[in-house]
């Protein structure tokens, strides 16, 4: 055996004789620390397996998220469809109902000029898609021919909801009403009303009312109507609904 006489020797004899070494590591470190090479190498592989295991949880997770991105799409597509199809429902049942309040207050209009308006005796001279009287139409051609109203004035004049002619009770005279009809009654319905009185007026030479008719108004319209010196009639059938429909 060689000779030690310094530390260095025993280092020397520890670099030739690595089988040395590891009996003095034994001798040296308790066997929880010479057990600690083989612990952490053991830690680093389940570290490794956690880490795939995880990886592959976010995979799946990606997976899902996608599949969850595309029944999100579809179901957008399916919410988009779906206000398309009740837009295209309100706006049937809307046009019903305008048609249903047309039908009542043409099958009702004497009836309503009575009561709302003060007016009897009256005659129905013009209803939409229906001839107008024979006297009215004769008095228009020739009005139109003398240049006192255009052709669109009169191509205007000729889809008037309603055109009819009564006598004011309160003055037992004579008048024309021009009548526009509409479920909510907005600014045009008033501004039709109005023009197509004066064209009357101007026609006849007589007071042509401008009337409108409908179920609905808001402040503004109203304003606009007494501005323009339009009557606003809400008939007393559909004043009745509106409350029931507000006590519902």
């Amino acid at each position: 055996m060689a000779q030690i006489n310094s530390f260095q020797d025993l280092l020397d004899l520890l670099d030739s004789k690595p089988e040395y070494l590891e009996e003095l590591r034994t001798r040296l470190l308790t066997e929880e620390l010479v057990a600690l090479p083989a612990k952490f190498a053991e830690l680093v592989a389940k570290f490794d397996e956690f880490v795939a295991a995880t990886n592959r949880r976010f995979e799946a997770l990606e997976s899902d998220v996608a599949v969850l991105k595309e029944d999100v799409k579809v179901l957008k597509e399916d919410v988009k469809e779906l206000k398309e199809d009740v837009k295209v429902l309100k706006d049937d049942v809307g046009a019903l109902k305008g048609s249903d309040t047309e039908r009542r207050v043409r099958d009702n209009i004497l009836n309503i000029a009575k009561d709302e308006l003060g007016l009897t005796r009256g005659r129905v001279l013009l209803r939409r898609s229906s001839d107008m009287d024979a006297q009215l139409r004769i008095a228009v051609d020739r009005a139109e021919s003398q240049g006192v109203v255009s052709e669109n004035d009169v191509d205007n004049l000729l889809v008037a909801d309603i055109i009819i002619r009564a006598r004011q009770s309160a003055i037992r005279q004579y008048v024309y009403a021009v009548i526009e009809i509409s479920l909510t009654i907005n600014n045009r319905d008033i501004n039709r009303a109005r023009d197509r009185a004066r064209s009357v007026a101007a026609i006849t030479g007589d007071e042509a009312m401008a009337v409108v008719i409908g179920g609905f108004i808001q402040p503004q319209q109203r304003q606009l109507a007494a501005e323009s010196d339009v009557t606003v009639v809400i008939p007393a059938m559909f004043k009745a609904e509106i409350s029931e429909e507000d006590n519902d």
